[in-house]
């Protein structure tokens, strides 16, 4: 770095620049020098227009992303065409913690409503991905949107109802649940109960049963799937 400094920023024959190595390989140490070097270089982009904090999201790795938000708090986030954003990439890859720290940071949380090329926000690839924590984790978010509308002029609730042909699959059925309750209740809900509702099935019919709190209220849900019926869910208040 003192002699042949530009070297930093060259690219190898696979499009990758030193920086994105770095991350690409976790090596939070030598991602410091760099950056202590020339904080500039955080803002390097490829020839393909791929910026690093998209290399950190595909990787999942938070170290890397704290210590290049650190040096560049406003690094780019998305590719250079706009195809999609390192939230897109964070949801895509089930990265639950990066995905946390990214929601939690000043500058990245903004990213939760932001759409990719299909004009879909990285609540789309959570609902798509069927990842109920991740799904969670971005409508309990107060920033998020769930009006919006990807290029098909639909919202990401529009996903779920082929869900509902894999509901006996226990992540799907929550999936379905919670989204289908976050979005149908306005207000405060209370969902520390989601991961400790009881599933039983009885002649090829799945019930799942929840209990939430909405305003002060407790409501015990029942839904039940099967392969006559899609779904059907009843409310008892108590």
């Amino acid at each position: 770095m003192e002699t042949r400094p530009g070297l930093a920023r060259e690219e190898d024959e696979h499009k990758v620049t030193p920086m994105h190595m770095a991350v690409q390989w976790d090596k939070i140490d030598v991602l410091r020098v760099l950056l202590e070097h020339d904080w500039s270089l955080g803002y390097v982009l490829t020839s393909n227009g791929n910026p690093i904090l998209d290399s950190v999201a595909r990787q999942g790795y938070v170290g890397a992303a704290r210590e290049l938000l650190k040096h560049c708090p406003d690094a780019p986030y998305a590719h250079a065409d706009g195809t999609t954003t390192c939230l897109h990439q964070a949801v895509q890859g089930g990265h639950m913690e990066l995905l946390q720290f990214f929601l939690g940071s000043k500058h990245l949380r903004k990213l939760v409503n932001m759409r990719d090329i299909m004009h879909e926000t990285p609540l789309y690839d959570a609902v798509r991905k069927c990842n109920p924590k991740i799904v969670k984790a971005l409508l309990q978010h107060p920033d998020t949107d769930v009006t919006v509308l990807n290029i098909s002029g639909n919202p990401a609730t529009w996903l779920l109802s082929p869900m509902t042909d894999h509901a006996k699959t226990l992540n799907w059925v929550r999936l379905i649940i919670f989204s289908w309750t976050c979005i149908v209740f306005s207000g405060p809900l209370d969902y520390s109960s989601l991961y400790n509702t009881s599933v039983r099935s009885l002649d090829d019919v799945y019930i799942h049963y929840i209990q939430i709190q909405y305003n002060n209220i407790s409501l015990n849900i029942c839904f039940k799937f099967s392969s006559y019926s899609k779904s059907m869910f009843s409310i008892f208040f108590k």
